[in-house]
């Protein structure tokens, strides 16, 4: 994460009506970042969408779901458990700080 950090320390972009090349370019490595962090303790990607200035997807650990979801100009990440990857309601939100240390923050139950 710390590239990310430092590339975009803000994580804020100038929004408009499609995603700017800046931001574009802040998904791809958020997310080969994030992958890292996951495989750190033993979970992994299932899948990652790019929105209009958001990203947001689900990840494993074991037979667990979870989704994420992270907005423009957060410094945080919202994770939350969830019952497939197409559950959207899920658990309790619970938020960890964008940080060298992320996936180490969580608690997955």
């Amino acid at each position: 994460m710390q590239k990310l950090i430092n590339t975009y320390p803000d994580f804020d972009f100038e929004q408009s009506s499609h995603n700017s090349p800046q931001f574009l370019a802040f998904a791809k490595l958020f997310k080969t970042e994030l992958k890292k962090q996951l495989e750190s303790i033993g979970a992994k990607i299932d899948k990652v969408t790019v929105g209009h200035f958001y990203i947001s997807g689900f990840f494993t650990k074991g037979d667990k779901f979870y989704y994420l979801s992270w907005h423009n100009g957060d410094k945080q990440l919202m994770y939350r458990t969830a019952k497939h990857n197409k559950d959207f309601t899920g658990g309790t939100n619970q938020w960890v700080r964008i940080s060298e240390d992320l996936a180490s923050q969580m608690v997955l139950h």
